[in-house]
């Protein structure tokens, strides 16, 4: 049930087993079997637990255990180690269960088994990036996304087949994890076979290493009506036939990426991508590539076209490998570029961070090869011969010259994140709290936090309904211009150090009018189509009732307050649930998560009952890709300052990690992170580590820049050196 993750150790022979049953000696840990009433030696299960996000082991994951009726349970201790002893032998059923900070526990495996007498079971657990290996083996490990839904694939069957026909099996847990760990050093090809879904991948596994594949893509469902498909093939241009293994990845404006690993064939394909226009790096091998893509919801825009690309045959054709010194700068080669002309075709590679080329399917007999990077020219004459490979190397390099510096940053340093602020100030708005009315707790809590977060995120604001209540709105026949039922305003554009004209644009209204929701977020959604930003954006949606305004509602028969018989009076009335969780959608669709906050007193609502209230609340936050945590999608707080302080925590835990540096480094392999004097290791794929975004762009990932959210008072320095 758990290839090559599970070892069996008997504690006892057999005969020894049976021997103690047999003579009936006492044995207190023994259990009598119902059916047959023989003793049974009850059994052990350990496990090695880790951080889904970051993979490393981590405490507070639990491992529980299903026997014989009863539940067990376990939670990892600080390296990640749980164990539950006495397990009664049988068919039992293991979980592994998930927490993630702020985040409902998640059961990412389940898995059934029959317990022998007195085993004890070792669990692999899946999402651990670090496991001990078998001497002499290697390892493979990943998380597969079905790329055609948008969701983890569990249960899929991962079949990994070395050159001479060696065979290793598992199959994914719930959350779409693999583990491999006793794989024979060499070539491989992993086949992943699932609901819908077959791919296969060619995997290189060195001894006392683990591979890891990213197919987990950052894996979220999509509507595909809403949304369009990339899709592409690519063909190495250093002549090795497909161009696999290569990660593709489009960033979306929250931050978040959608991703998908070419296949032997060089294929890749991204589903769930928001309309409008993207970019897309492709990176593997030493390579990159960046495209263009128009995105159209429901089509798929193929971005290359369906080529071939023979893979060349090794009887007939040579390699040539490299690594080259810099001459002029010191250390490796990087970022070079490596080529050659054959019989009118062209070969190209760049060296990567240890100054590596191959160059391959070259025809035997002398060749030229060219290398160039900026100023920098070298070359070579090499004589190609079939079936072989001809090595280029420079051997140890002199270290890089030019000055090399140590950074200092803090997570104020960061780029800063934009927020739309999308405030209620309809009529109810006006209903007293005790000390305050609800509208000034609003009032008094966006502007401590604006202000104390000044600096730190880009606020814009968005005011609804839209309408002056200062007109003389309580009239019996108010002018128009006062507050109903229209879509809100952008009131203030996002900009950092905003906190004083929003302080003023909040002063210069109140409230009145109606709660339309769902048009204000319509209008939020064509506001992010006009206004693309490569800077994380999220919205921060506060009101203090359900949406209504919706005139399109039939009001005899919709949900009305207090009106079991419907809202005769007007459709505006209408609780308008529907439009709005779709609005809200469309805005996740741009890639823009949304926040709601029910402001304090929302339950003493005299419109709808609490219940269906919270309803609406809980399906507009899950709309927005959210959850609060402690058991709901959306923030409630119960007054002004855990107000303040909600809206201040989702600002601070949604910053970016992404920095600027003074200068771009002259070799990226020698950019050292730490994170609080520890060092970060980097991670192209971008998952748990850091990685270099542009020339001098640096930003952590996953567990890193999560610890970097917590707060200020982390030091983030980053070492390179400049020419």
């Amino acid at each position: 049930m758990f290839p090559a993750a599970l070892r069996s150790h008997p504690r006892f022979p057999a005969r020894l087993v049976a021997l103690v049953a047999l003579l009936g000696a006492p044995f207190a840990s023994c259990q009598c079997d119902e059916d047959f009433g023989v003793a049974r030696l009850p059994g052990t299960v350990r496990a090695r637990l880790c951080h889904p996000v970051s993979g490393q082991p981590a405490p507070g994951q639990t491992l529980e255990v299903e026997a014989k009726g009863n539940t067990l349970s376990a939670t990892s201790d600080a390296n990640g180690k749980a164990e539950l002893a006495n397990v009664p032998a049988g068919e039992i059923t293991l979980r592994v269960i998930h927490r993630v900070d702020g985040a409902a526990p998640q059961t990412d495996r389940q898995e059934s088994m029959t317990l022998s007498d007195g085993q004890t079971v070792e669990l692999l657990d899946g999402a651990c990036i670090d496991f001990p290996l078998a001497p002499g083996k290697g390892g493979i490990q990943g998380q597969v996304c079905n790329r055609h839904t948008g969701r983890l694939l569990g249960g899929a069957a991962m079949v990994v087949t070395s050159n001479a026909g060696e065979e290793h099996r598992t199959t994914t847990d719930q959350g779409g994890y693999f583990a491999l760990d006793e794989v024979s050093e060499g070539d491989h090809l992993l086949t992943v076979t699932g609901d819908g879904f077959q791919r296969s991948y060619p995997v290189h596994v060195e001894a006392g290493e683990v591979t890891r594949l990213e197919l987990g893509g950052n894996c979220r469902p999509f509507d595909p009506s809403n949304t369009g498909v990339v899709e592409g093939r690519l063909c190495a241009t250093n002549g090795t036939g497909p161009w696999a293994l290569a990660l593709a990845t489009i960033r979306l404006n929250d931050g978040s990426t959608l991703q998908d690993l070419t296949d032997v064939e060089g294929h890749f394909l991204i589903e769930g991508v928001p309309p409008g226009e993207h970019t897309l790096e492709v990176r593997g091998g030493g390579e990159s590539m960046t495209l263009q893509a128009t995105v159209t919801s429901g089509q798929t825009t193929l971005l290359q076209p369906q080529a071939e690309c023979p893979v060349p045959p090794r009887e007939t054709t040579g390699d040539v490998r490299g690594q080259l010194c810099d001459p002029l700068v010191g250390g490796w080669l990087v970022g070079a570029t490596a080529r050659t002309v054959q019989d009118g075709r062209e070969y190209l590679d760049h060296t990567d961070e240890a100054g590596r080329f191959h160059l391959a399917g070259l025809q035997p007999g002398n060749i030229h090869i060219d290398v160039d990077k900026g100023e920098l020219h070298r070359d070579f004459d090499v004589p190609i011969m079939a079936g072989q490979t001809v090595t280029v190397a420079d051997g140890v390099c002199v270290p890089p010259t030019g000055e090399c510096r140590d950074e200092q940053l803090q997570i104020t340093d960061a780029a800063p994140l934009r927020v739309l602020l999308v405030v209620d100030k309809s009529g109810s708005m006006a209903d007293d709290l005790g000390t305050m009315t609800r509208w000034d707790a609003a009032v008094d809590a966006l502007r401590e936090v604006t202000t104390r977060l000044d600096q730190d995120a880009a606020f814009g604001l968005v005011l609804f309904p839209a309408g002056n209540p200062f007109l003389g709105c309580d009239s019996p026949s108010p002018p128009s211009g006062c507050p109903r039922c229209e879509a809100g305003i952008v009131a203030v554009e996002p900009a950092v150090g905003n906190a004083a004209l929003i302080s003023e644009a909040l002063a210069s209204t109140g409230p009145g009018g109606g709660t339309p929701i769902g048009p204000t977020m319509s209008l939020v959604r064509d506001w992010l189509v006009l206004n693309p930003s490569d800077t994380t954006t999220l919205v921060l949606l506060a009101t203090d009732g359900a949406p209504n305004c919706n005139a399109s509602l039939d009001p005899s028969a919709c949900n009305c307050p207090d009106t079991p018989g419907g809202c005769w009076e007007t459709a505006e009335l209408c609780l308008d649930d529907g439009g709005t969780i779709s609005a809200i959608s469309d805005v996740a669709g741009q890639g823009v998560r949304t926040y709601v906050v029910g402001l304090p007193g929302i339950t003493d609502t005299d419109e709808f009952t609490v219940q269906e209230l919270d309803n609406v609340l809980k399906s507009m936050a899950t709309a927005g890709g959210t959850n609060a945590g402690n058991g709901t999608p959306y923030y409630h707080p119960e007054n002004a300052q855990e107000l303040t302080q909600d809206m201040t925590d989702i600002v601070l835990h949604n910053r970016a990690c992404r920095f600027v540096i003074e200068d771009a480094p002259n070799d990226p392999a020698l950019v050292e992170v730490t994170l609080d004097g520890v060092v970060v290791q980097r991670d192209p794929a971008r998952r748990a580590g850091w990685d270099l975004v542009g020339e001098r762009g640096v930003e952590l990932y996953g567990a890193p820049c999560e610890e970097l959210q917590r707060g200020t008072e982390h030091d983030v320095v980053v070492h390179y050196c400049v020419d």
